[in-house]
């Protein structure tokens, strides 16, 4: 049964024709077809892609997984595809900052390790990205009111 489209209608559908689905095989990268494309779905990619709270999510996950690389925005935005400043941007809308949410995910991963493993306290601030141990210290005593050896115990 043939329906009569608009042209935006007509213009989602081609793009969900085309849009490829892109999924890692081993070394390489496989592409397929959308089978059964859904013109609902490319505005509500839009608007997720978009959301502010999604990039901090990204922002987050970014940083939780390259903890020793990430030391900037900068870095963080150039590992997104993103400018600095519209992540900052970002950021300003939502009232935190980008030091703000590496203090969050440094401070979960600390809990983590303190609890979960015996790793000394040197090793833990190496994997949380800094270069002193001292540096570690201060911050897990200003995050969480004591010592990150008071914290395991």
């Amino acid at each position: 049964m043939a329906t009569s489209l608009l042209p935006e209608e007509r213009a989602l559908t081609t793009l969900h024709t085309i849009a490829l689905t892109v999924a890692t095989q081993g070394n390489g990268v496989a592409c397929t077809r959308d089978p059964a494309p859904d013109p609902q779905q490319c505005p509500k990619l839009d608007a997720q892609f978009d959301s502010r709270h999604d990039v901090l999510d990204q922002i987050r996950l970014h940083l939780a997984s390259n903890l020793r690389e990430a030391r900037d925005l900068n870095s963080v935005a150039r590992q997104l595809h993103r400018s600095e400043r519209t992540l900052r941007r970002h950021l300003q809308q939502l009232n935190t900052s980008f030091q703000r949410l590496l203090d969050e995910v440094r401070y979960d991963k600390a809990r983590q390790l303190l609890i979960q493993t015996d790793l000394p306290i040197y090793l833990i601030a190496e994997q949380l990205g800094y270069s002193e141990t001292a540096s570690f210290r201060h911050a897990f005593q200003r995050w969480s009111g004591q010592p990150p050896s008071l914290y395991r115990r």
